[in-house]
């Protein structure tokens, strides 16, 4: 311990009480995971017998911890109601909340309209999304299940192929379209890899 604290007994004494700790108490705490390692290989290892029979079990049992989880690249073009409220709208009447929606479902038709004329989805989320990701083209890194804060859309994701586009989503005063960038599969490490 001494040699580890740059060697000298004084220094390490002041590395210890920078810890909130003396050296004496380190010592003890010391001794007793010393004593127990000791107590574990002599008594309780030899015990403990591992066959493959036994690590096959395991490892059946335990698939998950030995697989990666299948991720999903998805591209999104968001439009939010609330961009459609009037400036400043802190206590929005129905009235001016049902235009506002209708306004964002006219800004959605125009970006589904662009899409099936053939323009690319990044392009079409560039000029009509509204989400942080916008600039991007809507483009969002790998995630895995249960990453993405909006339960449907994230399912969307996982349920299409590469490169296909989800129907209109609706959630909490917003309007979402999904495309699928990149699946990467789950992949399971071999028994003999693991």
């Amino acid at each position: 311990m001494i040699a580890k604290a740059g060697g000298s007994k004084v220094h390490l004494e002041q590395l210890v009480l920078a810890e909130g700790m003396t050296l004496e108490k380190m010592l003890k705490e010391h001794r007793r995971r010393v004593v127990s390692q000791v107590f574990v290989q002599a008594k309780i290892m030899p015990s403990i017998i591992i066959n493959p029979r036994l690590l096959w079990s395991y490892y059946q049992a335990h698939k998950e911890d030995f697989s990666t989880p299948r991720k999903v690249q998805m591209r999104t073009l968001t439009v939010r109601y609330r961009k459609f409220l009037p400036e400043g709208s802190q206590d929005p009447t129905s009235d001016e909340i049902a235009k506002a929606k209708k306004r964002a479902q006219d800004e959605m038709d125009h970006a589904r309209a662009e899409l099936k004329a053939g323009k690319p989805f990044a392009e079409v989320a560039k000029k009509h999304s509204q989400d942080s990701h916008a600039d991007d083209g809507g483009l969002w890194p790998l995630m895995a299940a249960g990453s993405f804060a909006v339960a449907k859309v994230e399912a969307a994701a996982f349920e299409k192929k590469e490169g296909e586009v989800s129907d209109v989503i609706e959630d909490d005063g917003n309007l979402y379209l999904v495309q699928v960038a990149k699946v990467q599969p789950g992949e399971a490490v071999a028994f003999e890899d693991s």
